[in-house]
């Protein structure tokens, strides 16, 4: 079971549902996945399944990639097109916003007393405060550059607005603030998102309107634009592109690169 579980049971009408299931392999309405135009393939049942699944701990690219389930694309797309949907997609992230936060600070708590306990149990004074100045974060001032960057805009520019934080700040706040990273995390998420809207728009309409070289390099701004913004993971090298370690340390060799060893 999850933290957020623990926190925030989740309440849906199928999980009165008996026997009961793990909101991945609970019955949706089967989608009509062909191409062209059709009505919303929209259903209620649907839209609880992919918050329950959400909620449950999955990605929305992990949702999407179920068969069963509508696109990447068509998630964001109804999130639009239907209030009811969106209205529970935002209190799904609410919940487990919140969830995050009490458990960050259940954590936090949970440290403090054990080291009390272990400089007492040692004879010592404990330390049951904390050092340095008071945070400058709000909620207000979250939610305010969050929509900024779920609009597209690049965090180097928000923060170049003098009435935005830093980008120092941000980076503060994002390893110190669980509601402020959680936030964050989904304004990223609709930033792919819409670009990748964007780009599906572009290669459906441009083409009549400009001709194809211009929807081609309109496609390819949209998708250098995406790759930029996309968060970036490191990886550790595989064993066969890192050679044995030389003796008595240096410079161990990667191929098309060289890592300090």
């Amino acid at each position: 079971m999850t933290l957020r579980a623990i926190f925030h049971p989740m309440s849906y009408p199928s999980d009165n549902e008996l026997p009961w299931r793990p909101p991945a392999e609970r019955d949706v309405p089967e989608m009509d996945h062909e191409a062209g135009w059709k009505e919303s393939a929209y259903h209620p049942r649907i839209g609880e399944v992919i918050c329950a699944r959400l909620e449950a701990g999955e990605t929305v690219r992990q949702v999407a990639a179920d068969s069963r389930m509508p696109s990447y694309c068509t998630i964001f797309q109804w999130r639009k097109m239907h209030p009811g949907f969106d209205d529970a997609y935002r209190a799904m992230r609410a919940r487990v916003a919140l969830a995050k936060v009490e458990a960050g600070d259940l954590a936090r708590r949970s440290k403090v007393y054990w080291r009390i306990h272990k400089a007492r149990v040692d004879g010592k004074r404990p330390r049951d405060w904390v050092s340095g100045r008071k945070s400058t974060y709000t909620t207000r001032w979250g939610r305010a550059y969050c929509d900024r960057i779920a609009g597209g805009e690049a965090g180097y520019r928000i923060s170049a607005d003098p009435d935005m934080p830093s980008a120092r700040c941000v980076y503060r706040w994002l390893k110190t603030i669980p509601e402020f990273r959680a936030m964050y995390v989904e304004a990223r998420e609709i930033q792919q998102i819409g670009l990748a809207c964007r780009i599906d728009d572009a290669v459906i309409e441009l083409p009549d309107r400009v001709g194809l070289a211009a929807a081609k390099r309109e496609v390819a701004r949209l998708e250098g634009r995406m790759g930029r913004l996309e968060p970036k993971v490191w990886k550790a090298l595989p064993p066969e592109r890192v050679w044995p370690e030389p003796p008595g340390g240096g410079m161990r060799k990667v191929k098309g690169a060289a890592r300090r060893g």
